[in-house]
């Protein structure tokens, strides 16, 4: 069925009630579990979203995606190491960093489409993260379908063919495979995730001791 004509059938979704349902798969790694609801389940096509919903065990870290990140494409850096904002990267030769903020029980991140994040719990008890993916963005060009992307993006790659692109040997290339590798896609930090971050005002300082007092918490962070 066309796109456009399963969106134009999610208004005359009626239900008499709403049922809660159980996650319909669940996927262990090294350092949290990954739950995923049933996106053919009526309710979800009618609201056309997914729901996953991530346990983040202390130390935990969320790939590719608590810490998080976020690179928008298209968007260029928006502040300096020195903490002088700009627009264009020609004006200072100076390092970019992405934006680093703290997040606690009940925060709300908004990001859009084609962004590449990630979490860290850098808290003394689980950061559980609950993911309301649109299926119905524009964004997603094929269809309304949910496509599960856990692996390694280099796996598809022939060896010899990644060895000739990076031009590196054909064991370095087997390396960045990392086809052995069943930690799953959230995995355990063995020392303490250090990021790099802009110099932060009094309020943003105060803010953070605030997080950290608070339980389940993490850090959130954006390139804008």
């Amino acid at each position: 069925m066309p796109q456009g004509q399963r969106r134009s059938q999610q208004n005359e979704c009626q239900f008499d009630r709403i049922n809660a349902l159980d996650p319909a798969r669940k996927i262990r790694s090294e350092a949290g579990v990954t739950e995923i609801w049933d996106e053919n389940d009526q309710q979800f096509q009618c609201a056309a979203v997914v729901v996953i919903r991530h346990t983040i065990n202390q130390r935990g870290l969320l790939l590719p995606a608590g810490f998080h990140g976020a690179v928008i494409p298209g968007c260029p850096e928006t502040f300096q190491s020195s903490g002088q904002y700009s627009r264009d990267r020609r004006e200072s030769s100076q390092d970019y960093h992405q934006k680093v903020r703290q997040v606690r029980e009940a925060d709300v991140v908004a990001l859009t489409s084609g962004v590449a994040d990630w979490f860290y719990n850098n808290g003394d008890s689980p950061l559980v993260l609950v993911q309301l993916l649109d299926t119905s963005n524009a964004a997603n060009q094929l269809d309304q379908d949910f496509r599960e992307r856990y692996r390694n993006i280099f796996g598809g790659f022939d060896e010899r063919l990644l060895a000739e692109a990076f031009n590196v040997d054909t064991r370095l290339a087997r390396r960045m495979k990392n086809e052995n590798d069943n930690r799953g896609i959230i995995v355990r930090v063995q020392h303490e995730l250090q990021v790099v971050s802009p110099q932060q005002s009094r309020e943003e300082e105060e803010r953070e001791r605030e997080h950290q007092r608070s339980p389940g918490g993490g850090v959130v962070g954006a390139m804008v």
